[in-house]
C-alpha cells in the first residue's frame, strides 16, 4: 500500500473523529489541573479552594484517556510498518524529548540552588522526583516497547477502527472436517 493510499484509508470522514475530540477533552482537562492544582492543594485553603478541588479531581481523567489514546494510535496494524522501523521512528521522537526535558527540569532545579551529586541525581531520575509530570514519557516509552509484542495479537483479535473486535472472549476455534 502506498503512502497516499494509506493517508486516504485512515482519512475516512468522520472514522478517528473521536479520537480529536477525545484529545481536545484531556487537553481542556490537564488544563484545569495544572491551573487549579495549586489552589486545590493550598495548605491554608481560600474561598476558591472547595471549587478548585472539584475542578482538579473532576479532570483526573485526563492522563488515562492519552494513555488509552496513545495505545489506540499505536496499535492500528494498517499503520504498523514492522518492529524496526516501529521502535527506530519512536526512538527518534522520544529518546530527545526524555533527554531534554529531564535536563531541562534538572537546570531549573540547579538555578534554584540545589546542587545534587551523581547519586541524587539518578535517584531523581528513577524515582521521578526530576518533575513529576515528566512520567508519561515515560508511560509512553513504555507502549512503544510493548507495542510489537501486543501487535500479533491485535492482528488476530481484530486491528483498531470500525473492524476492531474486543479480544476476550477470544474466537471460537474454527472445526476441520473429519
Amino acid at each position: 500500500m502506498s503512502t497516499a493510499e494509506r493517508a486516504r484509508s485512515v482519512a475516512v470522514p468522520g472514522e478517528g473523529a473521536w479520537i480529536s475530540w477525545s484529545r481536545v477533552i484531556a487537553i481542556v482537562a490537564v488544563v484545569v489541573i495544572h491551573t487549579t492544582g495549586s489552589t486545590a492543594a493550598a495548605e491554608v485553603p481560600t474561598a476558591a479552594t472547595p471549587l478548585a478541588r472539584v475542578l482538579d479531581i473532576g479532570s483526573i481523567y485526563a492522563v488515562p484517556l492519552f494513555v488509552m489514546l496513545s495505545g489506540a494510535l499505536l496499535l492500528d496494524p494498517d499503520r504498523y510498518p514492522g518492529a524496526r522501523e516501529f521502535w527506530h521512528k519512536r526512538a527518534v521522537r522520544l529518546l530527545p524529548a526524555i533527554v531534554f526535558w529531564h535536563l531541562w527540569y534538572v537546570a531549573l532545579r540547579m538555578l534554584r540552588g540545589e546542587r545534587p551529586r551523581a547519586g541524587e541525581l539518578l535517584r531523581w531520575v528513577w524515582t521521578g522526583e526530576v518533575y513529576p509530570q515528566l512520567y508519561f514519557l515515560w508511560i509512553v516509552l513504555g507502549l512503544a516497547v510493548l507495542t510489537p509484542a501486543l501487535m500479533p495479537l491485535v492482528r488476530r483479535w481484530g486491528g483498531a477502527g470500525r473492524h476492531s473486535r474486543a479480544p476476550w472472549p477470544p474466537p471460537a476455534p474454527r472445526s476441520t472436517p473429519a
